[in-house]
Formats: C-alpha cells, structure tokens, sequence
C-alpha cells in the first residue's frame, strides 16, 4: 500500500465497578510517535503513557487508541491517544 490512516484499539482498562463497558473519560491526551522502518521499531513503554497522561491531568486511564499513518511502509507516526479522567 502507498498511503494508510487507521485507528485501531491499543488498550483497555477496566476501571468500572459493574464491568458494564468502558467509559469515554473526560480528558484525553495524544502522544506522537515518528518512525522511520529500518530493521527495527520502538513502542512507547507502558511508563511513559502513563507519565503523559499525568502530566495532561488524567488519574485514570480507561482505554488507548492507536491512529498509524503510513507512507510506503516506511515512514510510519502513531498517535497514542489516551482517554480517562
């Protein structure tokens, strides 16, 4: 493919007493992330999502989106977006 945008889920917790499902949040935070493919990659370590999303003012976290747009497979930038309260 020459050109891709999509958003997938990265993560979920469960923080509701009843189970019933996820909630939205009221905050949310987009962490950036530049790759440039070659012979290896790196994700964003549990540790700093959870310092940005601090430092956005979030004290719960209930689930992460992950936005990939890619170019030739290539060059890649993810967006960590990380919804709580």
């Amino acid at each position: 493919m020459i050109y891709t945008n999509i958003t997938t889920p990265y993560s979920t917790w469960y923080k509701t007493k009843d189970h019933k499902g996820t909630p939205v949040g009221t905050k949310e935070c987009t962490i950036d992330d530049y790759t440039v493919r070659y012979y290896a990659s790196v994700e964003w370590t549990v540790d700093v999502i959870l310092q940005e999303a601090k430092q956005a003012g979030m004290k719960e976290i209930y689930y992460i989106d992950l936005k990939t747009l890619s170019i030739l497979g290539v060059f890649q930038h993810n967006y960590y977006i990380v919804h709580g309260d």
